[in-house]
């Protein structure tokens, strides 16, 4: 038996990917603030693959607090945990809701990982596990209109590559692993853009809507390419999943920083 929590898991990439670890004989954690349509799937869930397959936890994974409970419900369910998907995630640049982004991206992730250590790692009597860190294509590239958005996937991205070295497997023997998609549709992530740039100018509304969105790949997609991950994916490995091209893993160039010395 397999334990996996996803967060942000009531709908979009996390929906999908929730039906896909349970079609795989996971049990599955879905946490979210949003509860009726976390409670919605997890009932769903049940009904397909069995009394127990799922549970609902709702989550705020800015709430450190509230992603503990998670956890402890979790493993009171189903005595483990071994597999956490960080994929909850949230874009608001504007003056007002810049810390939530920060919060919720990089705080949320973060405080997800060392709770997996302090709950899955082998040196706190765990069995260790993965961690996959739902980062994002935009941490690679300029984007102006996205610059905070941007920069927490890139910080998310960092974050899980230093945590998934060989000196920190041996200590809790989890794997740290980062999934970096393209733009999916089927979230709420798009709703109401020009309520969210850093600035309100109509140059970056111009420019959000020259995005080829004709490009913009399917969520199941997605949760495809994480699953994919999960199986395959090595220690401290990157992955980006595009549609046309599906899941792989890509490498980060190595700068000798005592070049600059």
């Amino acid at each position: 038996m397999k334990v996996a929590i996803v967060t942000g898991g009531s709908s979009g990439i996390g929906h999908h990917l929730c039906k896909k670890l349970a079609g795989q004989n996971y049990k599955v954690a879905i946490l979210d603030v949003e509860e009726k349509e976390g409670l919605d799937l997890c009932n769903n869930l049940n009904k397909i693959y069995g009394s127990g397959s799922c549970i609902f936890c709702k989550c705020d994974v800015s709430d450190e607090t509230s992603f503990k409970k998670s956890f402890e419900m979790t493993i009171k369910e189903w005595g483990k945990v071994d597999i956490l998907v960080n994929n909850a995630g949230f874009w608001d640049d504007t003056p007002e809701g810049w810390r939530k982004s920060i919060d919720v991206n990089v705080k949320g992730t973060i405080s997800g990982s060392l709770l997996a250590v302090q709950y899955m790692g082998k040196n706190h009597g765990g069995n260790g596990g993965i961690v996959l860190n739902v980062a994002s294509v935009l941490g690679f590239t300029v984007y102006p209109i996205m610059p905070i958005y941007s920069s927490t996937k890139a910080a998310v991205l960092k974050f899980t590559r230093d945590m998934g070295t060989e000196h920190q497997y041996q200590l809790h023997g989890i794997k740290f692993i980062a999934m970096c998609p393209h733009g999916a549709l089927g979230s709420k992530f798009f709703s109401n853009p020009e309520k969210k740039f850093i600035f309100s100018d109509e140059n970056f509304v111009k420019l959000y809507y020259a995005t080829h969105f004709d490009l913009l790949q399917k969520a199941d997609n997605v949760a495809e390419g994480i699953m994919e991950s999960l199986h395959k994916g090595e220690n401290g490995s990157v992955w980006m999943i595009e549609d046309v091209k599906g899941a792989r893993q890509i490498e980060i160039p190595k700068i000798d920083v005592m070049e600059f010395v």
